[in-house]
């Protein structure tokens, strides 16, 4: 079963959202409308447990991540997305996505994995998800990051790798830092509907 909620929109635009430790499918609704009022959003409830908190995969502590989890989930999430697209009849969107926290981790898993997936990812506080990996060509990629310098579980070195990652491969990426922690801030969300509407200027 998918736990999802969907939200229609009347453009050509589909945004995945994925929340973060002990969220759910209807966390980001609000804070996306601000980002892309137009775009059909569908929030994905993750189907990890942690201590009754939902997750989009295991980590064996805080900051180490269950990789043999984290790939498995990662194809679990690519199939129930391309359902629920089929389901809604939403195949042939321009497809984004909008994660935060653990959410944005598995979004760069599925960049990784299927890189020419989403459009635009929105990542909200994100970690590398693998220490090593066979990056593909990410040139068809925008990469929004949203980072805290206060942030007191993503170390800035984290962030700094990942947006290298992201542009050795061939990404447009944009990088924000804010003053915040790790919760997401109203200048970030301004910044990320910036960028959103300047890779999609038609929305």
């Amino acid at each position: 079963m998918i736990h999802h909620v969907v939200a229609e929109g009347i453009n050509e635009d589909v945004i995945i959202l994925l929340h973060g430790t002990g969220g759910n499918e209807n966390d980001l609704l609000t804070l996306s409308n601000y980002i892309a009022k137009d775009a059909t959003k569908i929030g994905i409830r993750g189907r990890i447990l942690e201590s009754g908190m939902p997750r989009f995969f295991k980590r064996l502590s805080p900051g180490v991540f269950d990789i043999e989890n984290l790939i498995e989930e990662t194809l679990w999430l690519k199939q129930a997305i391309d359902t629920l697209l089929d389901q809604y009849e939403l195949k042939n969107k321009n497809l984004h996505v909008l994660g935060y926290s653990n959410g944005a981790n598995i979004a760069s898993s599925l960049n990784f994995y299927y890189p020419e997936l989403f459009k635009t990812s929105l990542l909200f506080h994100p970690m590398m998800p693998f220490e090593t990996f066979d990056y593909p060509l990410l040139k068809h990629q925008n990469i929004f990051i949203a980072a805290g310098k206060n942030d007191p579980i993503v170390p800035h070195e984290q962030t700094i790798e990942l947006a290298t990652i992201y542009q050795k491969y061939g990404a447009h990426v944009d990088v924000f830092w804010s003053y915040s922690g790790h919760q997401i801030t109203q200048a970030s969300i301004l910044e990320a509907h910036q960028f959103f509407q300047k890779i999609n200027p038609s929305t």
